[in-house]
């Protein structure tokens, strides 16, 4: 009876296209599931400029045109990315679609983590503006992501300290070697000292020393843990970047469990940050048609903050394109290719989409194949990226 319930209460949750860091988590089996049934995939981007300094003219060449859109790709931020999954259903020869409006922003997981920097063209961030982007929502509640090389390099970092922590805690290794204690710090240890005493005697089972700098906080590592044996000392980083040591009452026992438990959360915190670039890593496995209108940019700017640096050159760029999306279509591309170029005068995305609604063609109806999980086609939230690409698809 009871999982009864909650199969009915998952099936009459209300859904949300709207993805942000609170709902990620929750939202990624249903993202990788809608990628897995798909028939095929549309995705459009927002981004935080679109042209870096150099203009672009109808004569470059393809090598000339990469030049200057990996600048762009390099200098500005994709900060919207939108994803559709459309579904055929050969019982009734009807399609419908799952839509994900996904709010990214690379938020930076540690001190050691990617800090990136990055440039805004008035012009951009003044139309994402109009058409009532939420930048609090974006800055507040973006979805992380790392590349994969970067959370790599970040695991690698993350074990070797992890390493060194578990030797700093037996003794006699030379990461355990004591430090002499400098004068100026004797009254500082003193004081900490009679707080730690003060703390063994009470009934509390947590004590948080006050703010110090990391060469305190190694003699108080140093000299507490040759004094208290059966107390567990952690380095903790608060809200607004301050780190205190949390001083815990544990036995020998107590105390490796607990530093495994820290092991195995700051992975899950890598995991985390590594976010939004999972469903990119989807995408790819599933080898699915990903469609786009346009889509130069949005590729370039998916590889580059997704995947790994894009590449200098042409050819490895298409090569990089390739691994990573290897059957793309781009609507605008297709509009602009004879013989649909003698029927459609503008190939802008909102005007293709009239045209295709007029004789010689018949649009079908692509409903969401959930209820509150897609939009309606007379929705008009034209620059929504996953509105757009409902659209495109």
């Amino acid at each position: 009876m009871n999982r009864l319930v909650s199969r009915l209460s998952s099936i009459l949750k209300p859904r949300t296209m709207e993805i942000t860091s609170s709902n990620f988590k929750e939202k990624l089996p249903e993202i990788e599931a809608a990628i897995d049934s798909a028939s095929f995939l549309a995705f459009d981007g927002e981004f935080t400029g679109l042209n870096a300094y150099r203009g672009i003219s109808h004569f470059d060449m393809p090598s000339e045109r990469y030049d200057k859109l990996q600048e762009s790709a390099r200098q500005f931020l994709l900060v919207q990315f939108g994803l559709c999954t459309f579904h055929y259903d050969p019982a009734t020869d009807n399609f419908s679609h799952q839509a994900f409006n996904i709010y990214v922003w690379p938020r930076p997981c540690s001190r050691n983590a990617p800090d990136p920097r990055f440039l805004c063209q008035t012009s951009s961030i003044d139309f994402l503006t109009n058409q009532n982007f939420d930048f609090n929502k974006l800055f507040k509640h973006g979805v992380s992501y790392l590349r994969p090389a970067e959370l790599e390099k970040l695991k690698d970092t993350l074990k070797g300290r992890q390493d060194h922590r578990r030797l700093s805690m037996t003794p006699g290794t030379d990461q355990n070697q004591s430090i002499p204690i400098p004068a100026d710090q004797e009254a500082f240890l003193a004081r900490v000292h009679s707080k730690v005493e003060e703390f063994v005697k009470s009934d509390d089972q947590q004590l948080e020393l006050e703010k110090c700098n990391g060469f305190q906080r190694r003699l108080i590592y140093q000299t507490a843990r040759e004094k208290y044996k059966h107390l567990s000392l952690t380095s903790v980083t608060k809200t607004g970047g301050d780190r205190v040591i949390c001083v815990i009452k544990a036995d020998e026992e107590q105390q490796q469990k607990m530093a495994w438990l820290k092991d195995q959360a700051e992975l899950s915190d890598l995991d985390v940050a590594f976010g939004f670039s999972r469903v990119i890593q989807k995408m790819t496995e599933s080898g699915k048609l990903v469609v786009g209108h346009n889509m130069i940019l949005d590729v370039a700017h998916t590889l580059n903050q997704f995947c790994g640096p894009l590449p200098e050159s042409y050819q490895d760029f298409k090569a990089m394109t390739t691994a990573v999306f290897p059957k793309l279509l781009d609507t605008k591309l297709m509009a602009n290719t004879i013989p649909f170029k003698q029927e459609i005068f503008n190939s802008s995305l909102e005007e293709l989409h009239k045209a295709v609604q007029l004789p010689p063609y018949d649009l079908p109806p692509v409903p969401p194949k959930f209820s509150g999980s897609g939009y309606k086609a007379d929705s008009a939230s034209f620059h929504e990226a996953g509105f757009d690409a409902y659209i495109t698809g």
